[in-house]
């Protein structure tokens, strides 16, 4: 199986710390990411912003998967809010794992993980 291409919603710190375990990984491939608006046209470790939040409409007829890269400081309000959004509108969310993590047998690793 070919990588999938997947877009990231977020493109801050934390989206950076993702993009490293999802080329690990090998099983995505990093497309563009959703940003703030004043963020359009520039890049984040080398991928563009390709849209922002009120764009998940148009960029799902694009593609299918998307995972939310947004950081979580003092509440995961935003981070529910941007998952909700995109289940909503018809993204996927994939289960993206560290190729050097270690998973229980008896661990089940779900859906935006």
């Amino acid at each position: 199986m070919g990588e999938s291409n997947l877009i990231l919603i977020g493109a801050g710190g934390h989206a950076r710390s993702c993009i490293d375990v999802i080329e690990q990984e090998g099983m995505f491939k990093i497309v563009g990411m959703v940003g703030a608006a004043e963020e359009l046209q520039h890049k984040c470790m080398g991928y563009p912003i390709i849209g922002a939040d009120n764009d998940l409409p148009m960029l799902v007829k694009q593609y299918q998967y998307a995972l939310i890269t947004v950081g979580q400081i003092e509440s995961a309000i935003v981070r529910q809010s941007l998952y909700n959004r995109a289940l909503v509108v018809g993204f996927k969310s994939p289960t993206i794992i560290s190729p050097t993590a270690h998973v229980s047998r008896h661990a089940v690793v779900g859906s935006g993980t």
